[in-house]
């Protein structure tokens, strides 16, 4: 059964409106990490995850691109509409590109960043308050455990912070 062409129309007019929720909700996704990213630069040695850009701005060109595709179908603009259907193919890709990155690689640069600087936790006070605010703000110890505070002078004590201690238990690894 072939669609009218009124139901291909609620068709074109549901798939952008869904475009301009997902466009919406990668914007929000990818500010507020930035906003979290930038309470710890100091000790993430301003290493900022190139995907939160990359998330903002499909999620603005998936949104522009729909609006401009719902203009172009109210005033029956062909070339409009075929530039839609191209904006929100390319950003389809990039969704997908996106999605495909952050399931096969980790952060190493941010990984990298917190490794080198939590062994200057004793001698800096600067990574030492950062370092404390990110263990209590996300419940985590170190860069990957509380074996990051080891030092090799002490050989039977570890000289966990205060701030990886909850209840007088350490949380085990950073939280991701």
């Amino acid at each position: 059964m072939l669609l009218s062409s009124e139901s291909w129309t609620k068709v074109f007019i549901l798939c952008n409106c869904s475009f301009v929720v997902f466009g919406v909700v990668l914007l929000a996704l990818g500010i507020q990490p930035q906003i979290t990213l930038n309470q710890f630069r100091t000790i993430l040695q301003n290493a900022k995850p190139e995907i939160f850009l990359v998330v903002s701005i499909s999620g603005g060109l998936g949104v522009l691109g729909s609006f401009v595709g719902i203009y172009g179908h109210s005033k029956k603009h062909k070339m409009i509409i075929y530039l839609n259907i191209f904006v929100l193919f390319i950003v389809t890709c990039i969704w997908i590109g996106m999605a495909s990155t952050v399931a096969l690689t980790e952060d190493r640069l941010v990984n990298s960043s917190l490794s080198s600087t939590v062994k200057e936790y004793d001698k800096r006070v600067d990574y030492r308050m950062e370092f404390d605010h990110l263990q209590k703000s996300f419940h985590c110890c170190g860069a990957n455990s509380e074996n990051d505070y080891r030092h090799p002078q002490y050989t039977r004590s570890v000289l966990t912070p205060a701030s990886c201690k909850y209840d007088r238990f350490a949380y085990p690894k950073v939280s991701q």
